[in-house]
């Protein structure tokens, strides 16, 4: 029965076949091509936006670091300028700080020796002051606690203490150190 309607229906069968079998060289050679391009562009586009979307990440942690960073050196420059400030601005104040604890606390340093220094590579000079005191115990401890209290910006390097003459009072040798805001030449910053 097949065979017999093969036969009759032949040339449809054939254009039918011929039909199906241009379509499907169609698809393979149109639409395939077509539908494995969108399906490489689906996947490169997933690629870019994962891509993108990282990048963002990494340029919004770049940005809170630069944040960071101005703030510390708004912090730093405040240091500069507000507590250490230049040699200059500061060196009379510093010296009339000095003067003014011992004179409250009875230690009057009498001969001042001080040197500065460059501190190679930073926008900073080293500065420290040498001087003798004479007094009693509580007044030369007290001093040396109004001088760590201070507003200035001292460190206290060292302490000597001499043997005391038989009733007279006790001699120290006090070394303090400090450092001023030295700003750096443009070329020197570079190096």
């Amino acid at each position: 029965m097949f065979t017999d309607f093969f036969k009759q229906n032949a040339k449809w069968i054939g254009a039918v076949a011929a039909l199906l079998a241009f379509n499907v060289a169609t698809f393979l050679l149109f639409a395939q091509p077509k539908l494995n391009h969108e399906a490489i562009q689906r996947e490169q586009w997933q690629r870019i936006s994962a891509l993108q979307e990282e990048t963002r990440v990494q340029m919004n942690r770049l940005l809170d670091d630069l944040r960071v960073v101005r703030d510390q050196n708004a912090n730093l420059n405040r240091f500069y300028t507000e507590i250490l400030g230049t040699r200059a601005r500061q060196l009379d104040e510093l010296l009339e700080e000095t003067e003014r604890l011992g004179r409250r606390h009875g230690v009057l340093p009498v001969q001042v020796r001080y040197s500065g220094a460059e501190v190679r590579g930073q926008p900073l000079e080293h500065f420290s002051m040498g001087f003798p005191l004479v007094g009693n115990y509580a007044s030369l401890r007290f001093f040396i606690n109004a001088l760590e209290r201070s507003d200035m910006f001292f460190i206290i390097d060292s302490v000597e203490l001499a043997e005391p003459r038989q009733g007279e009072e006790l001699e120290m040798r006090i070394s303090v150190v400090t450092y001023f805001h030295r700003p750096m030449a443009r070329e020197e910053e570079e190096l």
